[in-house]
């Protein structure tokens, strides 16, 4: 069961705010540690919402996060295409749209299931977004993973995974630390279940990294 909603006023920003971070985990910002927070924000947005709101919401940070990662579109159609930039930068915008449904249905699709089995979200959501990741295909394609190409001790896990593993991990983690924020905010006890088990397979794949890299 869901608290009371975060209001709109708040709800809206942190949503945009959660998808910057995400873009900053990136080339050429590379500050890939913001990655195991940048979902923390949009899943205390959705706190109260029903599959509607929370579309809108986590469609708001998957355009921040596309539109902040691919803005070099724009460039490129002026450069390349010889476009004005009112409509080089409209395309971009667009296709960052469409890219951002990724979040958009990770997010109305993990509170429709969490509400209707009455689970909680941080059960539910990284599932959801590791499925949808792969069920949309995309102009530029790219996964979630990918921003932590620069932490190689956690990308070994990749080898017996897969890529979704990873993108698993990276959102199960958000997932219980947004939990923890969720908790307090609902007065309900500590997760002691959703942050002990977010550690443990944080702690598996690190170390399964650091056994991997010398063999490597």
């Amino acid at each position: 069961a869901q608290g009371p909603a975060t209001p709109w006023w708040l709800a809206i920003p942190l949503s945009l705010a959660g998808g910057c971070l995400v873009f900053l985990s990136f080339p050429t910002w590379d500050l890939f540690p913001l990655q195991w927070i940048a979902l923390v924000p949009l899943l205390v947005a959705l706190r109260g919402r029903g599959p509607r709101g929370a579309f809108f919401l986590g469609f708001l940070a998957g355009l921040a996060t596309n539109v902040g990662g691919f803005h070099w579109i724009a460039d490129l159609l002026r450069d390349f295409g010889h476009m004005d930039p009112l409509p080089s930068t409209a395309i971009m915008v667009l296709m960052g749209a469409y890219q951002g449904l990724v979040m958009a249905f990770a997010s109305s699709l993990s509170v429709a299931i969490a509400t209707r089995l009455d689970w909680r979200l941080w059960v539910v959501f990284p599932i959801a977004f590791t499925a949808v990741e792969y069920a949309i295909p995309l102009l530029f394609p790219w996964y979630f993973a990918n921003g932590q190409q620069r932490f190689t001790a956690i990308t070994q896990i990749v080898d017996v995974t897969g890529v979704a593993g990873l993108t698993f991990l990276l959102v199960f983690v958000n997932a219980a630390i947004a939990e923890v924020l969720r908790a307090r905010m609902d007065r309900r006890g500590f997760p002691f279940v959703a942050v002990p088990l977010a550690v443990l397979l944080f702690g598996g794949a690190l170390a399964y990294g650091l056994w991997r890299l010398p063999q490597v």
